[in-house]
């Protein structure tokens, strides 16, 4: 009777400390002031990635990387779920706090939420989510897949990042305590995300195992200047919201540059898998996008024509004539029959000497000069070197040490125009995040 009675009290006793210690890892969280120097590895390590971060753009919430109608739902092909059966992962989503304040110094709160499959959705192929909010990790001994739901979206670059570290920090010591071990970070973003994640790989170069990122404006937009087209494909508030201030700010861009080369060069025994991809724009995805009405009726409307009536040559030199133009007239002026010769191989049917007429403005010319430097022919198709937002050689970290480039090229029969990250025109911008061939 004693020893029962002896090992009663033991299991009161372990319970009871399980508890304490849970309460006190997440009230450690709240109140560590040095939670930051304890997650941080300052050598490498020699572990598998533990947790992979999901950090969409700006503007952008969970539902970019798997949405229906823009709500978040379980697409069994989307990048969440491929994470999921590729590394045997459980997946979290990580909601920031909207009670956060944008100060760039104190600790971001979140709630954590186990998703799992649930329900079907009538009348398509996808499922609902069981969100179950947990107080951390469910289970260590498997890869973590945590999507980052920012709060402060379309805030500046500062505020956001602080976001992701607070909860990178936190999740980090989190496991330290379960396992003993600080673990090593997969990080993966879209659009803006990819800035916000190179912030944190910058700052936590050994706690980082890969840095993989999709139409990310490291350079900038080529396109930010072309507000009619901005505005009729919906994206002038990511223009003109202080993200985008922070995009296009050339000092930003710069001093992200130079601190992230000068990290690897303080850090030669760094091995962070950092991998750039860029999207680019054929023609042939182009006549579809207009000929399948993706677009919207502003779109329309700013090129003058109908869906009907709308020819493939119009479609495409709206696209040319639209883009920012910083280059000049000269090479036109001078080599006609190159530029002709473009225009017939991919039978446009018109004559380039009408076409810069002396009724087309110099403003116009230099617009063409510049996507005509940025284009090429690919099985027959005029490739453009954007993504209909950031430009290619933005998108691939030009000037960035340390970088692996992808690319993938969207055309007609390699797109799916349904699977948009946000409801909007279905740019490739807009479909990176959700595009299978990507994934």
């Amino acid at each position: 009777m004693k020893k029962l009675f002896k090992a009663l009290i033991c299991i009161v006793i372990i319970i009871i400390g399980t508890i304490i210690c849970n309460n006190n890892i997440v009230n450690a969280n709240e109140n560590i002031s040095n939670l930051h120097s304890t997650t941080l590895l300052t050598s490498n390590v020699n572990d598998l990635p533990a947790i992979t971060i999901l950090t969409p753009g700006q503007g952008s919430d969970k539902s970019v990387f798997s949405n229906n109608n823009g709500e978040f739902v379980y697409d069994s092909n989307s990048l969440i779920e491929v994470l999921r059966i590729y590394a045997n992962a459980d997946v979290y989503v990580a909601d920031m706090s909207s009670s956060n304040t944008m100060d760039s110094t104190t600790f971001k709160e979140f709630s954590l939420y186990l998703c799992e499959k649930g329900n079907p959705i009538s009348g398509t192929d996808y499922f609902e989510y069981k969100e179950t909010l947990v107080e951390t990790i469910c289970d260590y001994t498997k890869h973590s897949v945590i999507i980052f739901n920012q709060y402060f979206s379309t805030e500046g670059h500062d505020i956001v990042y602080r976001e992701l570290e607070s909860l990178i920090d936190s999740i980090s010591y989190d496991y330290k305590i379960y396992t003993g071990k600080i673990p090593k970070i997969n990080l993966i973003a879209h659009s803006r995300g990819g800035l916000i994640n190179l912030m944190y790989a910058t700052e936590h170069p050994y706690n980082v195992s890969s840095l993989i990122s999709m139409g990310t404006p490291y350079g900038g937009s080529a396109f930010a200047e072309i507000t009619s087209l901005i505005s009729a494909i919906g994206l002038s508030s990511a223009v003109n919201c202080n993200s985008g201030k922070d995009i296009l700010d050339q000092t930003k861009q710069e001093t992200l540059r130079n601190n992230w080369n000068t990290m690897l060069t303080n850090n030669p025994n760094v091995s962070i898998n950092a991998v750039a991809i860029g999207s680019c724009t054929s023609s042939d995805y182009l006549e579809e996008l207009f000929a399948g009405g993706y677009v919207n009726d502003e779109l329309y409307s700013l090129l003058g024509i109908s869906q009907e009536d709308a020819s493939f040559f119009e479609k495409v030199k709206f696209f040319i004539c639209s883009l920012a133009a910083n280059g000049i007239t000269q090479y036109i002026n001078e080599h006609p029959d190159v530029v002709n010769g473009i225009f017939k191989v991919i039978d446009f049917g018109i004559d380039v000497t009408n076409f810069f007429s002396d009724d087309t403005t110099v403003e116009e010319r230099q617009k063409i000069q510049v996507i005509l430097n940025n284009c090429y022919l690919d099985y027959g198709s005029l490739v453009i070197n954007d993504d209909l937002f950031i430009d290619y050689q933005s998108q691939t970290a030009t000037g960035y040490n340390g970088f692996k480039v992808m690319k993938k090229i969207f055309f007609s029969d390699n797109t799916n125009y349904l699977k948009v990250s946000q409801v909007n025109v279905p740019i490739p911008h807009n479909l990176e995040a959700r595009d299978e061939e990507i994934i």
